[in-house]
């Protein structure tokens, strides 16, 4: 939300941002076909097409980073989480049987449009 200029006390702004959670155990994980105890992290980030601008991504993926690191602590000679940035072409995201634009999806989050 930060990221995008949404003020996060905004209950509009939260009642859009959705995050999931699926968990993996040792026994799952392989790196290179090795099972690996220290399971690392994917965090995926789904966000419309030119919701963030390239300084914006930067300072999301360092802060999720630092979040991480925190969480499970930072791994020895390996990464302990990846970031993988998606961004929905604009016209391409759709809720309630209608289609949401960026200036949409701003709006309803009470986003300045700009």
């Amino acid at each position: 939300m930060k990221s995008e200029g949404a003020d996060s006390a905004d209950p509009a702004a939260q009642s859009l941002v959705w995050g999931y959670y699926h968990e993996k155990t040792a026994e799952q994980c392989f790196v290179g076909g090795e099972n690996i105890a220290e399971v690392p992290l994917c965090i995926e980030v789904t966000t419309p097409e030119g919701a963030l601008t390239e300084k914006k991504r930067r300072i999301l993926v360092a802060e999720i980073g630092h979040i991480a690191d925190d969480l499970i602590g930072i791994y020895a000679n390996s990464l302990n989480h990846w970031v993988m940035l998606h961004e929905q072409i604009d016209g391409t995201w759709g809720g309630a049987g209608n289609i949401f634009r960026l200036n949409d999806i701003k709006t309803a989050m009470n986003i300045p449009t700009s």
